[in-house]
């Protein structure tokens, strides 16, 4: 088999994700379909197959497949080391913190963690020790930036050797509803074991909800959010929790649809069956097709449309748009406050 074509482009990278043998990268499209294999976060499982002889590149590709390896295997090996540094002086300072999705997946979910492609630190602490976190970093040597424009809670922290620590003191909310956020996530939060997790960090159920809505909100879904929830679905038997249990906790926090879309896109990569919510195929062939072009889809957001078909009915919907207009003003009020 070679990957020429869009349909045959897709099962190319649905091949490097099943770790099947998904063929030959034909000269001509070389270039493009590696730009894909990064931009999917999947350079290392293509290394892996070319050396496995399940996959084939062009030899003038080669040396910088290679490279780019060796460059991400001494990013992922930093990141992490950065990680353990952050959470030790936030856990020296009396501050709760979690770890979330890639920094906390590396070392866990993934065989080697230069194969879960992550380029920053995200922690989470609770809001009301927020600032006290933010003052730790800083004395442990970071340089607090400018606050994200995700909210007033999230602050991007550049730490020494140049890597980016978020802070976060919540979870962006969903559509009209309470959302991840607050005590809850704590009390559910999975300690640091041998094992298992390296660092303290979600439990499975709210893993498996944020990494699906960082799927769903953007029309543009990388395959490594997918092998996420992949490997947080197979770990949920041996937690003692089932998928019926996070479909529930959705509906509480108003992440169902979310959740679905991304458990549908989950099985189409990964040949699993499902049919639960079959109404959501329009939205499956349009992250597809984007799949494709993701340097012509915004990664980071969506449109009203888009939000509109992700939520369950239209209260949420009108809900949404105030809250968003609500922070949309707080923000201009911070920065012409300076803050």
């Amino acid at each position: 088999m070679t990957a020429s074509g869009p349909s045959s482009a897709l099962t190319f990278l649905h091949g490097l994700l099943r770790d099947e043998s998904p063929g030959e990268i034909p000269t001509d499209a070389a270039t493009r379909l590696l730009a894909l294999v990064t931009a999917h976060g999947l350079d290392a499982r293509l290394d892996e197959a070319v050396r496995d002889g399940r996959a084939r590149v062009p030899d003038a590709e080669r040396p910088g497949l290679r490279e780019r390896m060796r460059t991400r295997t001494a990013k992922a090996l930093h990141a992490l080391h950065i990680r353990d540094q952050a959470v030790g002086l936030l856990q020296t300072a009396g501050v709760p913190v979690l770890v979330l999705k890639g920094a906390a997946f590396a070392d866990w979910l993934y065989p080697r963690p230069e194969l879960r492609a992550f380029e920053d630190v995200d922690l989470l602490v609770p809001r009301s020790s927020w600032r006290k976190a933010l003052a730790a970093l800083v004395r442990g040597g970071a340089s607090a930036g400018r606050r994200s424009g995700s909210g007033p809670y999230v602050r991007s922290v550049q730490v020494p050797g140049g890597l980016v620590v978020d802070l976060h003191g919540r979870f962006a909310d969903a559509p009209g509803r309470a959302g991840l956020d607050g005590e809850p996530v704590f009390d559910r939060a999975l300690p640091a074991v041998h094992g298992g997790p390296q660092v303290p960090t979600l439990s499975l159920a709210d893993h498996l909800l944020h990494v699906a809505e960082h799927a769903a909100r953007s029309k543009w879904v990388r395959l490594g959010w997918l092998t996420d929830v992949h490997l947080l679905r197979d770990h949920l038997d041996a937690a003692g929790t089932t998928l019926d249990e996070v479909r529930a906790l959705a509906d509480r926090v108003g992440r169902r649809r979310m959740l679905e879309l991304a458990l549908l896109l989950e099985a189409r990569a990964y040949g699993r069956p499902y049919d639960d919510m079959p109404d959501l195929s329009e939205l499956v062939a349009a992250c597809e097709a984007n799949q494709l072009a993701p340097d012509t889809v915004d990664a980071h957001g969506f449109d009203a449309d888009w939000h509109a078909r992700l939520v369950d009915d239209p209260a949420d919907v009108a809900a949404a748009r105030r809250d968003r207009w609500r922070r949309g003003v707080r923000r201009r009020i911070l920065r012409l406050v300076g803050q």
